[in-house]
């Protein structure tokens, strides 16, 4: 879910720029290496680019919260039980750049509506 930058409008199509590859034939499939992404608003007709910058943040964070997320198990009597270890620095980390994502990168990154909320609660 894309915000618009202008009218704050959710009604904003993401255009993938890097379907046309012109390669002559017999050579192999160029690689690619840079990301080209546009997006459009319908409402107010606005269109901007794609911020390489966000996509890594969100990665980055995306890893943070795997690393420091708490996993439930079950444990059978008479099993012992080691607490996982997470490191406070990272979680300091991972709601630093949460607060960041939802600041002011909510137009360039295309994520799904339950995970914005995920990463707004992490925010707070």
């Amino acid at each position: 879910m894309i915000n618009c930058p202008n009218c704050k409008s959710i009604n904003v199509k993401s255009i993938d720029l890097n379907f046309a590859r012109i390669k002559k034939e017999g050579e192999p499939a160029a690689k690619i290496s840079d990301f080209k992404k546009q997006f459009f608003c319908y409402d107010c007709n606005f269109s901007w680019d794609f911020n390489p910058e966000s996509e890594k943040l969100y990665l980055e964070y995306i890893q943070l919260r795997d690393e420091t997320a708490l996993i439930t198990q079950i444990i059978k009597p008479g099993d012992s039980y080691v607490p996982k270890y997470i490191d406070s620095n990272k979680l300091n980390k991972r709601k630093e750049i949460a607060k960041e994502l939802t600041a002011s990168h909510q137009h360039t990154l295309d994520i799904k509506s339950d995970e914005w909320y995920e990463l707004q609660k992490d925010a707070i």
